[in-house]
């Protein structure tokens, strides 16, 4: 019931169609979602079009998982994440969503390659995670691009508490849009020079 990997589970359900029946769990290569019930799913090269009321079982996502659900900012993310076993997508992109830290932690426990597009990640008393709050929490990451929508997630002190964290150093790109004039660019240009830029 508690498979330790995707692979593990995979070969079990290919041996006997009984552990699927017991422990029914999709394994997914990308999951991509287009509207608030529209999802596209990927595995093995093959896309379908899936209306996730109909589907019963749950799903493993083990590459990517995106939503294109833009308009306006919900919580929809929120409401399909019981739909999951376990997200270990190395690749995240997530537009106009709120989540809990909970979701989130779920959601990028793998990430490596992550977009925030005017998402906001709060914590259980509604308060809005800072920005290097929130890579802290995302240890494998490599590369990140940052929409900013709400002002007070990146500050003057941003970039400090950046160069605090300890995996800080081996993310290889970051792209800042749309922030404040709070940053601190000039933190930011000393030490990274022309790996990273902001528009």
């Amino acid at each position: 019931m508690n498979p330790l990997s995707a692979k593990v589970y995979l070969k079990m359900i290919q041996t006997c169609k009984y552990f699927f029946a017991k422990n029914p769990i999709l394994v997914v290569e990308r999951l991509l979602m287009f509207s608030d019930q529209d999802l596209r799913v990927e595995h093995l090269g093959n896309n379908n079009l899936v209306d996730i009321s109909s589907v019963a079982h749950k799903f493993w996502i083990i590459r990517k998982f995106s939503n294109y659900f833009c308009d306006p900012v919900s919580n929809f993310v929120s409401f399909v994440i019981p739909r999951f076993y376990q997200c270990d997508a190395k690749f995240l992109l997530l537009q106009k969503q709120i989540l809990t830290l909970n979701e989130f932690l779920f959601l990028s426990s793998n990430v490596e390659d992550i977009t925030l597009n005017c998402t906001t990640i709060k914590n259980e008393d509604d308060t809005v995670i800072a920005f290097e709050e929130i890579v802290k929490v995302i240890p494998k990451v490599k590369h990140i691009i940052f929409h900013e929508n709400v002002p007070h997630k990146i500050t003057k002190n941003t970039m400090k508490e950046l160069l605090k964290i300890p995996h800080f150093s081996k993310i290889d790109k970051i792209c800042f849009y749309d922030i404040t004039e709070d940053f601190d660019i000039e933190t930011f240009y000393t030490y990274f020079k022309v790996q990273f830029y902001i528009i």
